[in-house]
């Protein structure tokens, strides 16, 4: 289990502690759990943890394209600046 894995749980046990689960994971949970609080519980952590580990997830591959995009733009101004200069040099 990495770092954020182990946050993730953290993150769902303390909600389940404060009671302030996410109302809709909490209901799938008990409902799948045919109303089993205990049970209920469980699968909330695990539901909880793999939806932050998807959010996790998505939020990286944003950045990620982010940095490719900004990878791009700076390529393409390298290019357009390197473009204006060879104009500059040869008289027009």
């Amino acid at each position: 289990m990495d770092d954020f894995e182990e946050q993730f749980y953290e993150q769902a046990a303390t909600e389940l502690a404060m009671k302030c689960p996410k109302s809709g994971i909490m209901a799938k949970a008990f409902s799948k759990c045919e109303g089993d609080e205990k049970k209920s519980y469980a699968l909330y952590i695990k539901l909880r943890v793999q939806q932050l580990r998807e959010e996790y997830e998505r939020e990286l591959n944003r950045k990620k394209a982010e940095e490719r995009l900004e990878r791009v733009r700076k390529k393409e101004e390298i290019k357009n600046r390197d473009a204006m200069l060879k104009k500059l040099y040869r008289g027009g």
